[in-house]
């Protein structure tokens, strides 16, 4: 068993807040496009707040998951960190894809 003792703040907020965008943009896209269907004279506001969207969710991802990770590196110091149980895998000479 191994133990995650700390966590990476600054990197693990990058992830997130990447993984965020990318997520945000694949919903925004569509309601864009929809919006703007039915937005008659008002579409440009309405396109540009919907493309800002994701953007907003990057940074608060980027937040919450710093504030998240030093929270969970103090816990873990005190009280221990998750516990984990790793396999080595074999390799077999494929490229793995």
């Amino acid at each position: 068993m191994y133990e995650i003792r700390k966590s990476g703040v600054l990197r693990n907020s990058k992830i997130a807040a990447a993984m965020c965008l990318v997520i945000g943009a694949a919903v925004v896209i569509p309601m864009t496009l929809f919006g703007t269907i039915f937005a008659g004279n008002h579409a440009i506001p309405i396109i540009l707040l919907m493309l800002l969207m994701p953007i907003g969710w990057a940074v608060l991802g980027f937040v919450s998951t710093a504030i998240t990770s030093v929270i969970y590196n103090l816990v873990a110091s005190r009280v221990g960190g998750i516990k984990v149980e790793l396999k080595a895998k074999q390799e077999t000479g494929y490229l793995a894809l």
